[in-house]
Parts: C-alpha cells; structure tokens; sequence
C-alpha cells in the first residue's frame, strides 16, 4: 500500500471516528503572546573534598507563544515556546564564602491539555492544566568560559543540558473582544536538575563532578494576550 493510499484511509477513519458534534463545534484556534516571572526552585547542597557547597538558581523571566485548539466545550490543547533566564549560582562556604554565577539561557516547548470549568459560551473561563515537553539549558559564552576556570572544585566544560518537562498548572481566559482576549496563568514546571554535561560522581583524582540530583520546580506566573482567529458565537 502507497503511503499516499494509507493517508487518504488514515483521513477517512478520522473522519468517522471524530464525533458529529465535535466537529461541528469547531476547534476555535487562537495564538497568543506572552511574558512570565519565574521562580526556580532547585537548591542543593553538597560536600566535594570536605568543603560545603550550595548550587542554586537565581529568579528570572520568560517571553513566550502559545497555539490553542478546542478538542470539546470544555478540553483544549495547548502548545507553547518560551525563552528566558534562570542563571546558577554555586557558592563555596569555607574559611570565606565564594559566590560564582554562571549565566543559563532556557528554552522550553511544552504541549499541554486544559480543562476549562466552564463552555465556550461563557467570557471568563477557569480552566487547569497538565503536559509534558522539553527544557533546554543552555549556559551562555561567558559561563562555559568562567566554568573552565573554576565551576565547583576546579575547572569544567560545561555544555547545553536537555530535559524532559513536566507541568501542572492553572488559570483564566477572558475574550475581551470579538478577537481579542486575555489569558492569566500559574504553572509548576519541572525538570531534573541540569548538570550541564559535568558528571554526577568523580571518576578519579582531580576530574570535575556535579553531585546534584531529584527535581527543579520553576514556578511561573504569566500574562499575556490572545488573538481568537475565529468570532465568538
């Protein structure tokens, strides 16, 4: 079977399966823009040749886009980019304390599924939230430059760190307008702590090591506006 064959099957199924009244409803697309202060959440402490560390990420912001899509009156997708800051800080305790900050750029893609309390038929919408997706850390040039002369307990090459997201959350929507809307929201998105590439344990004398592990909470309080591509029944 050609694949072209398969597709034209694939869109005929769907087309059955889908419920009548589901596609009558529409799926009500809309984009938005959007800014967010974050809190992350993610200290650590630990001992490396009997000195005390603490590793910690410093508060920052986001900028972001989101795509929505109704699946029901009260289920919507979601799907969202975002870049901001949340720079690491790794301060030494020992005769004096030592504070080093290296600059962290992120970059996340969530996709998430809503569920609004209330229809579409209503201006003010109350809805929470759950997704999964991926989070890029990304230390800045001068960071892998100041973490090759000293990041924990010596030199390190410090390298952009993936991870898989997950997040809970919720808000409102608000359509202001025919095509113009409002979207406040509260999530808690988390990751593995990123060790940006340096090893969890030592693998001998001297060699660089993170000994950080569990999870990071990055709180993020957002708003920002909505453009509803569809008019409002």
């Amino acid at each position: 079977m050609s694949i072209s064959v398969a597709r034209k099957i694939a869109f005929l199924v769907c087309l059955v399966v889908i419920p009548a009244g589901l596609r009558a409803q529409g799926f009500n697309p809309r984009l938005g823009i959007f800014s967010s202060g974050t809190i992350m959440k993610g200290d650590r402490d630990f001992v490396v040749n009997g000195s005390q560390f603490r590793s910690e990420f410093v508060n920052g912001g986001n900028v972001g886009m989101r795509g929505t899509i109704d699946l029901t009156d009260h289920w919507s997708l979601d799907a969202t980019y975002g870049f901001g800051n949340n720079n690491l800080r790794v301060v030494e305790n020992g005769t004096t304390t030592t504070s080093r900050a290296f600059g962290i750029r992120n970059h996340q893609i969530t996709t998430s599924l809503l569920r609004f309390v209330n229809g579409r038929d209503h201006r003010v919408r109350v809805f929470v939230d759950g997704g999964l997706g991926l989070s890029r850390y990304s230390p800045t040039e001068l960071a892998i430059a100041a973490a090759s002369t000293q990041f924990v307990n010596g030199p390190a090459t410090i390298t952009t760190d993936n991870q898989f997201n997950f997040n809970v959350g919720g808000g409102l929507e608000s359509r202001l307008a025919q095509h113009i809307g409002l979207r406040l929201a509260v999530r808690d998105l988390m990751t593995p702590v990123p060790r940006f590439g340096v090893p969890e344990t030592s693998s001998g004398p001297g060699s660089a090591f993170f000994p950080v592990q569990g999870l990071t909470h990055n709180i993020e309080v957002s708003i920002g506006t909505v453009l509803y591509l569809t008019s409002s029944r």
